[in-house]
């Protein structure tokens, strides 16, 4: 097991708690939408945090590269799950709450937002740390328009732009995943192809998400281009 494999676990079961708290949320609405309809924004909310939870799941796995860990290194990649996990618990009115719908999501409105701006400057600061720069400049102005909506749901109460700021933060989450992962997971997909239409090869190294892996990923792509060219391996 790498380091990665170890430290990916605990990672992985706060991000897990996450979305658990977010589908026990959608079940709840579900099953009380006729006497305790939910206030639509937060239901949009509830929907971007969903996204960024997987979001958050699927780029971890970029981190696999990463071979020498520090506990501030993982400390700051774990913050961000926790983080997540708390807008989860946020977002919904807890099953007891004597308080519904609008008047439940300003109740934790200024916690909400709060901890939503943090997450942001947290996954900058975890670039920062691990890598010792800042995110490329698309991806800082996603950032920067997720901050945007967030400010102003914080500060201004009204329910038109309640309205305004979740449909605009929905559509720039959604938009971030399919332009800035979108070409990875075409990658990722074309990657895995590779091996079935290649001859086979023997894999170096007793671990499969070892050292090992890449000697197996340079024997790969020199015997695809190989067999390309027509030359016998």
């Amino acid at each position: 097991m790498s380091e990665f494999d170890y430290l990916a676990v605990l990672i992985s079961i706060v991000l897990g708690l996450g979305i658990t708290q977010l589908l026990s949320g959608f079940a709840r609405w579900l099953e009380l939408r006729s006497t305790a309809p939910i206030y639509p924004p937060a239901l949009m909310w509830a929907l971007f945090l969903l996204v960024v939870h997987v979001q958050t799941w699927w780029s971890m796995f970029g981190l696999r590269a990463h071979n020498t860990w520090t506990f501030l290194q993982f400390a700051v990649v774990l913050a961000q799950p926790i983080l997540l996990y708390l807008l989860a618990a946020l977002v919904f009115p807890s099953a007891g709450a004597d308080v519904r719908g609008e008047a439940a999501f300003n109740r934790h409105r200024p916690w909400f937002f709060g901890l939503l701006l943090a997450l942001l400057v947290l996954s900058l600061a975890k670039d920062l740390i691990l890598s010792g720069s800042l995110p490329n400049a698309l991806n800082l102005g996603f950032h920067g328009a997720i901050a945007t909506c967030a400010a102003v749901a914080l500060f201004v109460r009204r329910n038109t732009v309640q309205w305004i700021a979740a449909v605009a933060a929905l559509a720039v989450i959604l938009a971030y995943v399919t332009l800035l992962f979108g070409v990875s997971l075409r990658t990722t997909l074309n990657f895995q192809a590779v091996p079935a239409i290649s001859p086979p090869f023997t894999e170096v190294g007793p671990d499969r998400h070892g050292p090992g892996s890449i000697a197996f990923a340079r024997s790969s792509a020199a015997g695809c281009a190989a067999f390309h060219s027509g030359r016998r391996i």
